[in-house]
Order: C-alpha cells, then sequence, then structure tokens
C-alpha cells in the first residue's frame, strides 16, 4: 500500500513539473519588454533640445535646429543661428539655404564633410532683434552637452557669436577685441582633451563677401 502511494505521488509530481515546464515553455518571460527599451544617450540628447522653451525664442520659432544624431566627430562645425529655411524644415545645415550650402559645399571640397558635426550656437531662428540671454542660455544649457558626446579635436566658428558662445559654454574666459577673422586660436580642454579652434567669417558674412572664402579655403586646408 505504501509502495502504491509513494508511486503515485512521485507520479503527480513528475506530471505537475511537467506541466510548469510546459507553461514557461509556451508562455516565456519577456527578457525586456518593448516599452521600456531605453534610446541611445545622443538621441535622448537630441530630443531634449529639440523641446526646449527656455528662452524667448521658443514663442516664435517652428523648430529647434539640432543635429538628429550627435555622435563622435573630428570637426565641430559652430555657425551662430540657422536661418528661416532650416526653421521651416528643422533640418541642419539644408542643402536648401543658400547660406548653409555654401559650408557644406567648402568642406565637401577640403574632403571633410563626412568626419562634421553641425552646430548652432543659438538653435532657433530669431524672427526679431536677438537678445544676448538667448545666446547665454542656450550655449549654457545645450552647447557643453554636445560638445563632450561628440569629442571633436576642431571646431570651427563661423561668426562672433558662434565663438562667444563656444567659450561661454567652457567657461573660460575670451577677450576678442584684437582678434581678427580667419584666426586660429589658443587651444581649450574639454573633458581633459584639447581643442583646437578657429574663428572664422559668419556665414552670412561669406555669402556676402565672395572673396573672404579663398582666406577661409587657405586656412583650413592647411590642417
Amino acid at each position: 500500500m505504501s509502495f502504491t502511494k509513494e508511486v503515485l505521488l512521485q507520479n503527480i509530481k513528475a506530471r505537475t513539473i511537467s506541466q510548469i515546464i510546459e507553461g514557461v515553455e509556451r508562455f516565456p518571460k519577456p527578457f525586456q519588454a518593448e516599452t521600456f527599451i531605453q534610446l541611445p544617450e545622443d538621441e535622448n540628447l537630441s530630443a531634449k533640445i529639440s523641446q526646449c522653451v527656455l528662452c524667448s525664442l521658443a514663442k516664435s520659432r517652428n523648430h529647434v535646429v539640432v543635429s538628429k544624431v550627435i555622435q563622435p566627430k573630428k570637426y565641430f562645425i559652430l555657425a551662430d543661428f540657422p536661418d528661416s529655411i532650416e526653421d521651416k524644415s528643422g533640418h541642419i545645415f539644408s542643402e536648401k539655404s543658400p547660406l548653409a550650402s555654401l559650408i557644406l559645399n567648402l568642406l565637401g571640397k577640403i574632403g571633410i564633410i563626412n568626419e562634421s558635426y553641425f552646430s548652432y550656437a543659438i538653435k532657433c531662428f530669431p524672427q526679431k532683434a536677438l537678445s544676448t540671454d538667448c545666446l547665454n542660455i542656450c550655449v549654457q544649457n545645450h552647447l557643453l552637452d554636445e560638445l563632450k558626446n561628440v569629442a571633436p579635436e576642431y571646431v570651427f566658428c563661423f561668426g562672433y557669436r558662434a565663438m562667444k558662445g563656444l567659450y561661454i559654454s567652457l567657461k573660460v574666459p575670451f577677450f576678442f577685441e584684437n582678434i581678427n577673422e580667419n584666426s586660429k586660436l589658443d587651444k581649450l580642454e574639454l573633458s581633459g582633451k584639447s581643442i583646437q579652434p578657429f574663428f572664422l567669417p559668419s556665414i552670412k558674412e561669406l555669402y556676402e563677401f565672395p572673396h573672404w572664402r579663398k582666406q577661409v579655403w587657405d586656412l583650413l586646408t592647411g590642417l
């Protein structure tokens, strides 16, 4: 009798375990739920910047003009602010913009366009006069994060606001009264790494004064 009971208990135990295993195989526990997949850091940063409402420009802009992918590049192309074409499309350094396409053409001929990351010191198009607060707010909250993610060797500052914004973001004192455009500036440090900045004419100036483009060409092709 005891033998029969023992065999019966073993059979029940074996069947129970078999059913449990079958249930686990049929309805396995998800390794990771789809809704909780974490975005890469660069996509999170780009999304964060694109939703900025920290300054007065947020009331009149169409888009925050920022690169969709923020990743390491050798060259950091920094200009003053986007134009109305980029504001409407949201595409940074758009080929449809006569101003931006000028720089794209230049970098393409030099052969560094694929190694370049594009950014603006002020990421919204100013419909009216631009206040200093907009520059300070934008570079202090966004530019430094971009620089850390891109980790460039060179920064090309196209315009005074771009150059000023770079130094503000890095909290480096700047005295530019006697500095001319098309200048190689003293090296700066970012996260323990040395970066080489250049002060160049603004994109608008290069568009309006074509004879200045050769000076930029001569300076950058010598790298």
